[in-house]
């Protein structure tokens, strides 16, 4: 008969040896081990990408509304977007509109939530569900090449 402390036991003992979790009586599976370093050797191009910590404004296009988006991050490859989670409107590929700050531009492009973190925001919808604040990166797939060159210019121009 297995106890629970022996099951406990059995556990921390395989997980300190690297193991999968599973089926801890019988053949153990190595996991697949890769050092942090080994990672971090080649980070993904995104993150090497210049940024700019920016105060602007976008806009979302939900069906045939514009629904206003505060934009805090912005790379040549992407953004960050926050606005009020709505879960009947929510998706994964969204369709932008980006205004430059000090820049007489509107640009439009179609880009694809990465991540998306919702934090409550205090009170309830009308439907009793709480009210939530959505932060999204979004990764900006479908841009016409000249603005996808000025928002590069831009970048470039405005990074630390």
């Amino acid at each position: 008969m297995v106890t629970t402390r022996r099951l406990a036991r059995a556990i921390r003992e395989n997980l300190a040896q690297g193991v999968h979790e599973g089926n801890f009586f019988g053949n153990f599976a190595r996991a697949p081990r890769c050092s942090y370093d080994f990672r971090m050797r080649f980070p993904e191009p995104r993150r090497l990408a210049p940024r700019v910590t920016l105060d602007g404004l976008c806009a979302i296009v939900i069906g045939h509304d514009l629904r206003p988006a505060s934009m805090s991050d912005l790379s040549w490859l992407g953004l960050r977007v926050e606005l009020p989670f709505d879960a009947r409107t929510a998706r994964r590929t969204l369709q932008l509109e980006i205004e430059l700050p000090e820049v007489d531009e509107l640009m439009w492009a179609s880009g694809h939530v990465t991540y998306a973190r919702l934090s409550p925001m205090g009170g309830l919808h009308a439907d009793g569900q709480p009210r939530l604040w959505c932060s999204a990166g979004v990764r900006l797939e479908v841009t016409a090449s000249r603005e996808r060159r000025l928002l590069r210019e831009y970048v470039e121009s405005y990074a630390h």
